[in-house]
Formats: structure tokens, sequence, C-alpha cells
């Protein structure tokens, strides 16, 4: 996850910061064996050399302390930017990621990955050098007694792993009832005018408390998981810690080893303890991240999630729907269904109520796949991406960003001038200098700007799902007169109509 989110440069230069921090594993155990040597040889020199590798190591350790401050702030700017990055790539260029989920992936797996993985693996990284050097220090004063210290901290080290996957397991649990909550929360957001409209607030409150405390509750169980696990663990921690230090100074009390050492390799194994302590700990915290990184794991292995070349497909037409099928559980939609969609055809598609016809128009754009059958164009199987290439599927409910208009049409800052005349056309002219969002225009007014994305950005297929359903006379007349006389090649999904109005499709196809 670090190397494929962070540069080189800055991890490279936040461990070479960690390995000067690892000074601080001698300075007092130095400083402090020297001071008590001099006592012991009555020789002021080593006060002298105490006081010189006290302010030179101290030096270094400012120097590094700063530095892996600076980086690791680097490290975790540079994965949030390449990580969110990746994930509203995906969000936009794959059907990996719905709109109700990529909140909760951008931002709190985002910082549950941060906390639960990141941190510790640097931690650990510092940890390990730092041990390393305490470790070799004190074999160097005494092989034995620091033997002895050694195989006593590594015991924590060891259990480290207790209760690893039950953490997994509530870090899983915890993940998902985190993405239920915001899913809930969006959803009842969206849906807050028509909550206020029936005046039904007992029933939605109802329901966000009740997601909201299985959240908090999930959220206690794990720490409290993660609690027990630290208990037994530095509960072992104590006990080895303890037993090393009083037969260190049981030979220091018998003459078997010199107070110095004995000094320096109780200052130095208070070091070592700590660190294996800290590293329990880390291990256990990184452990339980795996679940998100599994999670991840894909996006991270390459740049393929970066699919930036424009597709082209010429020559699609004739579309041919040959005989499908499809159902929704149990309920039967389409079977054997049959249809032929030539360049330039106008079709209207009418029926009851659920008969299929938005149905209809998403296994044409890709949302939905038939069980049997297939649709080819000009004879030949394409991909949603492909299909999406030439095609614009305008709903009912069509989107404004929050941008000016020529923006929203072309969604490029460069617009091409020749091919903004559908603005005059589509009778849009008065919102040119507006700051528009998806709440201060009107329906009929969305409907036109998403058809003049679709004729500026040159779709030869609009899929049309009851556009004109909730507009009046005016829009629905300055639509169809776009649409029908238009090149393009048009599937509309109608509910209401006459006779008279059927007369200007080429087709009219009932289901």
């Amino acid at each position: 996850m670090l190397k494929n989110n962070v540069s080189k440069k800055s991890l490279s230069l936040y461990y070479i910061s960690i390995i000067l921090t690892w000074i601080e594993a001698l300075i007092n155990p130095v400083i402090v064996s020297l001071i008590v040597e001099s006592f012991e040889v009555r020789n002021v020199n080593y006060l002298f050399r105490a006081l010189i590798f006290g302010i030179v190591s101290n030096l270094i350790l400012l120097l590094g302390l700063s530095g892996k401050r600076y980086y690791y702030s680097k490290i975790i700017a540079e994965f949030r930017y390449s990580f969110k990055s990746k994930i509203f790539y995906k969000f936009l260029k794959s059907e990996e990621f719905n709109k109700d989920e990529v909140l909760s992936s951008i931002e709190k797996d985002s910082v549950q990955i941060e906390n639960n993985y990141i941190e510790p693996t640097v931690i650990l990284i510092s940890s390990i050098g730092f041990t390393s050097v305490s470790i070799i220090y004190a074999l160097y004063k005494n092989l034995l007694l620091g033997l002895l210290f050694i195989v006593s901290y590594s015991i924590p080290a060891l259990l480290s792993k207790y209760g690893s996957k039950k953490l997994n397991t509530g870090s899983e649990k915890l993940a998902k009832t985190d993405k239920d909550f915001v899913e809930c929360l969006e959803d009842f957001r969206m849906g807050c005018k028509v909550i206020k409209s029936y005046g039904k607030f007992d029933f939605f409150i109802k329901i966000y408390l009740k997601l909201l405390r299985k959240d908090v509750d999930q959220y206690k169980e794990y720490e409290k998981r993660r609690t027990k696990n630290n208990i037994v663990i530095n509960f072992v921690d104590i006990v080895c810690s303890t037993i090393p230090l009083i037969l260190g100074g049981f030979l220091a009390f018998r003459g078997s080893i010199d107070s110095s050492k004995f000094i320096a390799i109780y200052l130095v194994s208070y070091n070592i303890g700590y660190q294996f302590q800290e590293m329990a700990y880390y291990i256990n915290t990184r452990s339980s991240s795996k679940f998100l990184l599994d999670k991840y794991k894909r996006i991270n292995k390459d740049d393929s999630y970066k699919v930036t070349e424009e597709v082209r497909v010429d020559n699609v037409f004739p579309i041919k729907l040959n005989n499908i099928s499809f159902s929704y559980g149990k309920k039967q939609i389409f079977k054997d269904f049959n249809l032929t969609i030539n360049n330039g055809d106008k079709i209207a598609i009418i029926g009851d109520s659920g008969s299929g016809k938005s149905t209809l128009l998403n296994l044409l754009f890709g949302y939905e796949k038939p069980k049997s059958g297939e649709i080819l164009f000009n004879g030949k199987r394409l991909n949603m991406r492909e299909v999406r290439s030439f095609t614009s599927y305008i709903s009912q409910e069509s989107y404004v960003f929050n941008m000016k208009l020529k923006e929203n049409i072309s969604m490029s800052e460069n617009f091409n001038q020749n091919k903004l005349y559908i603005i005059n056309q589509l009778k849009l002219n008065k919102l040119q200098e507006s700051d528009l969002n998806n709440h201060n225009i009107s329906g009929g007014e969305k409907q036109r700007i998403e058809i003049s994305r679709s004729i500026y950005h040159d779709k030869k297929l609009i899929l049309a799902d009851e556009i004109k359903s909730n507009l009046d006379k005016s829009n629905r007349e300055i639509i169809d007169d776009i649409l029908l006389n238009s090149d393009k090649t048009i599937v509309e999904v109608i509910h209401q109509y006459d006779e008279e109005s059927l007369k200007r499709y080429t087709k009219v196809v009932k289901i």
C-alpha cells in the first residue's frame, strides 16, 4: 500500500530520518554509564566524554526527529492524494464502486488505513532499528546479562499476534456498519423533502438511531477486543521485564558485574522493553487492517485504473436485440424479445407501467445484462465503455453540476464554440451567465441541458426515459422538435402520448 501510493524519494528521506533517531537508544545509557564510571575510577575525563557525546548525539537526534516529522506528513499527504485519486477514478470509470459507497471508501476507509496500517508500519520500522541498536549495545556491555534481558523482552513480542484473527473480524464488521450508516444517512438526506412532506419523522429517526447505535456498539466492541489483547500482552511484558532486572541487580550486588555496565544495560533494557511493547501493539493494530488492504489490493497493483484513452466505435448500426430474455428474480420481463434499430430511427417505446420499458434502455446501455440472447452492434458485441462512447442516456432526473452553462454542456474548461449553437436552439440563452446547480433551474431546463450535452458530444444514439412526462406543453414541444428533427437515432420511452404524437416516430414498439 505504501510503495504504490507514496514516492520513493519521500520514503527514502523518511527512512534516513528514522535511522538518525536511533541514536536516542544510546544517549542516556552511554551518558549515565560514563558518569558512573568516572566515579568508579575517579577520572574527570569520562565526564567530558559524556558532555561531548550528549551534545553531538542530541543534535543528531534533533535533526532526525525534525526530518521524521516533516517527511511523515509528506507520506500521509501523498498517500491521501494517490489513494483518493485512484478510488475516484475507479468510481467514475468502472462499476466497482457505486455512488453510495464511494463516500465511505474515500473518507472512512482512507482514515482507517492511515491509522491502522501506515502509522503502525512506519512506527514498526523505527522500532525495529531502535531495538536493534539497543540490543547490540546491551550485548556489547555484557553478553550474558544482555542475552537475559533480550530473551525476556522477546516473549511479549512473540505474543503480538494474540487475538489478531478476532480483531481482524471486528475490523471487517466495523467497516460494514460504517458503510451501512453512511448509506442510510445519504439515503435520508436525498429523501429529506419527502420525509418532511409527509411528516413521518419518528419512523426515520428510529431507523437512523438503530443504525447509529449499531455503528457505535460495533466500534466499542472493536476497541474492547483490542484492549483485552493489549492487557494480556502488557501483563506478560511486566513479568518478563521484572525478572532480568532483579537478577541483574543481584549480580551487581555480588560484584559479578560492574555497576556502570549494569546501569547501562538496565537503561538500555528499558528501551528494549518499551520498543517490544510498542511493536506488539502496532503489529496487532496493523493486522486489523488486512480486510481493508485486501479490499483495495487490486487498484494498487498498477495504473490500469487510469483509463484515459478515448474509445471510438464507428459503424454501430444496425443494432439488433436477438432473442433477449431477462427477468428480475422470478418476474419475467422479456422472453425471446427481438428489435432492430437502424441509423436515424426515431423509436417510441410504449407499454404499461412495469412492462420493461426502462429495462430495455438499461439493456441497450449496458446497465443490465440479458439472461440469454445477445445485443449486436453492426454484428459485434460491445462492452459498456464502448457503448457509452456513442450513446447518451437521458433520464427524468437529469443532473446539473455547480458550473456555468457552457461547462455543464461541454463538461470541459475548453469549449468548441461551433457546437454551442445548441444553446440557442434549445432556448437556454438566459442561463449562460448564471451559476447553475441542480436546485436552481426547472425540470425542463435540466432536460434541455442534458439533450444539449448529447448533441454537443455528437452521440449517435440517444436513449430517453420518459423525459417529457413532468414537463409543460411548451417544453415538450421544444424537446420533440430538437430530437425528432435531428439526425440522431432516438429510442424514447413514452408514458403519455396520443395517436397524433406517435406518427412523428419512424417506429413504435409496444412492450
